[in-house]
């Protein structure tokens, strides 16, 4: 009986012990269990909010339709690159339908159809007014460009002054570009007395492209130095206004130049083993800042995150 008693008795305290050591370890489950709710471990992840899906709906959007957008910049500049292809390789436009084209232009026709067009004249260089625009590299594909010698310079100036036809109009000539330190006595000393020779004061036979000024820069845009014939950027309307160009007598005036791609001396000698100046080639004028494997390149990076974030959706709408 008094065995039966303590077996009763341990059994009891048993009971008791355990219950006390469960109630006493529930706060501390719970807390565990908290604990990793909010960090995320060992528990199942709540559903996606309809926040959460219209954003992640819109960054998909958004990064596909800015992939598309990018193929459709890469036809579009292919297409560009192509027509000005063909408007370079044509066959020189003579200076009488430049002239025409000209006159007949409407104050607000900005002439975009005669650009990169390549135009054949015979005149005198009037390097007595001739202005600088710099300092810049030289042009590229040309000689001076592709020089990698120390002593090579790769800064210097353009040299832009009108050229007088033979039926007595003005057109604003890219003449090339010259290193800064053959520059440096200018305009102290004009370019007839220094480079007459060099660059052909007398009756030339030019070809050139037809070109756009520059817009001005937005950040940064110096202005000229009239004192010393310098600009910064390619402002067309100044610079005819600067040697003595009007719009009414010279077609073009403060609208277009052509820059030159061969240039020879009428009846003289012709130093074409001089890569100076270096003149612009038909290859710089393909030249794009934003080529069409650029736009590629950008198309495929909006695709792939567009992929990923697509992804990573679906990870989470099967959670």
């Amino acid at each position: 009986m008094y065995a039966r008693t303590l077996t009763v008795g341990a059994q009891s305290l048993h009971v008791s012990l355990t219950g006390s050591c469960v109630n006493q370890g529930a706060p501390v489950a719970r807390r565990v269990m908290h604990k990793a709710r909010a960090s995320g471990f060992g528990v199942i992840a709540s559903k996606p909010t309809t926040g959460s899906k219209v954003l992640f709906g819109s960054l998909i959007g958004l990064t596909f339709g800015l992939g598309s957008w990018q193929v459709n910049r890469y036809f579009w500049k292919g297409k560009v690159m192509e027509e000005r292809a063909k408007l370079l390789s044509r066959d020189p436009v003579p200076l009488q339908i430049l002239c025409e084209r000209i006159k007949n232009a409407l104050p607000d026709d900005v002439l975009d159809d005669l650009l990169y067009s390549v135009v054949e004249v015979d005149g005198v260089l009037e390097l007595d007014k001739a202005v600088l625009v710099g300092p810049r590299a030289p042009p590229k594909h040309s000689t001076a460009y592709d020089d990698r010698s120390l002593s090579a310079e790769k800064s210097g100036y353009y040299i832009y002054a009108p050229l007088r036809c033979e039926d007595g109009y003005r057109l604003m000539v890219c003449r090339g570009w010259l290193p800064t330190s053959q520059l440096k006595s200018f305009p102290s000393q004009s370019l007839v007395e220094t480079h007459l020779k060099q660059l052909g004061g007398d009756r030339l036979r030019l070809s050139g492209v037809v070109c756009h000024g520059e817009k001005e820069p937005n950040f940064a845009a110096l202005p000229p130095d009239r004192k010393n014939r310098r600009y910064f950027w390619i402002d067309m309307a100044d610079m005819a206004a600067s040697v003595g160009m009007d719009a009414a007598e010279d077609p073009g005036a403060g609208l277009l130049y052509l820059n030159a791609l061969e240039v020879s001396v009428l009846g003289g000698d012709n130093n074409k083993d001089n890569p100076l100046p270096a003149l612009k080639p038909k290859a710089a004028h393909m030249d794009f800042y934003v080529t069409t494997w650029t736009h590629m390149g950008y198309a495929l990076t909006w695709y792939s995150l567009s992929a990923c974030t697509l992804a990573m959706t679906l990870l989470k709408l099967r959670r």
